[in-house]
């Protein structure tokens, strides 16, 4: 669960892409959730609508705004201080629309409508149910890990529950710790 304006889920974003495709490239699968804390960040639910927006036409280009929002917080905190600038998120989401040959006047629409505002609020449910309680959190096999941990942490965290030992699961009945997750992408 990330918020698009948290700097702590920034430097997260960039520990876990950096490293997870690098290391575990088909072991372990990146699901992002919204989690826009709006009493602190005003423009992050703006930026998980049009990351949502992307995200109905093309994974890859969620994951291009979610890079490049991230390296250009400052920027776009700076654009919202001055509400004649702040259609430059609009107009940068576009340009990636434009860049991974989307339809860009759909995502305009998207965007205009807030037509994926309900995707976002369904992630914010989410998270509440499953207590998350500060940006970023993750959950790995259902195991609850808030907050921005250094690489090595979250590698052995990773290292043991992929090296778990299939007797100590229990039967499903048994299983205490899994949970659901719901996805932005389509199956």
């Amino acid at each position: 669960f990330s918020d698009f304006e948290c700097p702590y889920c920034r430097d997260f974003a960039k520990t876990v892409r950096d490293n997870i495709p690098k290391n575990y490239p088909t072991d372990v699968r990146v699901i992002f959730e919204d989690y826009p804390i709006d009493s602190i960040h005003p423009w992050a639910r703006t930026a998980s609508e049009a990351a949502h927006c992307l995200a109905d036409q093309s994974a890859a280009a969620f994951w291009a705004f979610h890079d490049w929002d991230f390296e250009h917080q400052g920027e776009i905190d700076n654009w919202f201080k001055h509400p004649e600038t702040a259609k430059n998120l609009r107009d940068q989401t576009l340009a990636i629309a434009r860049q991974q040959n989307l339809d860009a006047a759909k995502v305009a629409t998207c965007i205009d409508t807030h037509a994926t505002a309900k995707q976002v609020e369904e992630s914010l449910r989410s998270g509440r149910a499953l207590q998350v309680q500060q940006t970023p959190t993750l959950f790995i096999n259902g195991r609850m890990i808030p907050g921005a941990v250094a690489w090595k942490t979250l590698d052995a965290v990773i290292q043991l529950e992929l090296n778990r030992p299939k007797e100590i699961e229990g039967p499903p009945a048994a299983k205490c710790c899994e949970v659901t997750v719901p996805t932005i992408f389509k199956k």
